[in-house]
Order: C-alpha cells, then structure tokens, then sequence
C-alpha cells in the first residue's frame, strides 16, 4: 500500500505544470548542461540512446512539447526513466526540452 501512495505521489508531482512549462522560453544551453550532468549518461551525450536510455531523436521530432515536457517530469512507467518533477524547475524542465528539441529533433 506505502509503494502504491509512493507511485501516486510522484506521478501527481508534475500533474498541471505542463501547461506553466511550456509557455516558458527555454535556453538550449543551460538544458544541455543539465542534460549533461543528468540524462546523458542514458541516453548518450549525442541522444542516440544507450542500453538503459531510448534515442531521443524520434520523439524530438515526433512527439509534442507536452508529451515530452511529461516525460521529464513523471518519467516512463516500466522503464528506467524516472521522474524528474522534484528534482528540476520549471525553467530547468524548459531549458531541457529547449535543448532536446535543438539537439535532436533536426
């Protein structure tokens, strides 16, 4: 019961600031210095993925702001992508799809 109020927790923690985020202007190099420091380490520093972290270049072309802006703040249930909602700023969340979307959605 404690894990299922934990899961619940965290995917209500980014619940609504899709909206805030997205209406932010995000800067591509503050995000790539957290992309760095933080998702590189899965999905590769040129985002082609690694074993535990997908290539990101797809959904940057592909998917909405919203629906990456979500992946960033609940993560992917039954992957190794966590939820990023407690640990980055809005603004922080808006520098990195700022820079998902320059570096990889070409």
């Amino acid at each position: 019961m404690k894990r299922l109020i934990v899961v619940c927790a965290l995917a209500l923690a980014g619940c609504g600031r899709e909206g805030s985020i997205v209406k932010l202007t995000g800067d591509a190099a503050n995000g790539g210095a957290l992309f760095t420091s933080n998702c590189a380490t899965c999905h590769g520093a040129d985002g082609k993925g690694t074993t535990s972290g997908v290539d990101l270049h797809a959904p940057a072309k592909n998917d909405s702001e919203e629906e990456i802006v979500s992946t960033i703040l609940n993560g992917r249930s039954g992957t190794a992508m966590q939820p990023w909602a407690s640990t980055f700023s809005d603004q922080q969340i808006a520098d990195l799809y700022a820079h998902i979307k320059t570096s990889f959605g070409q």
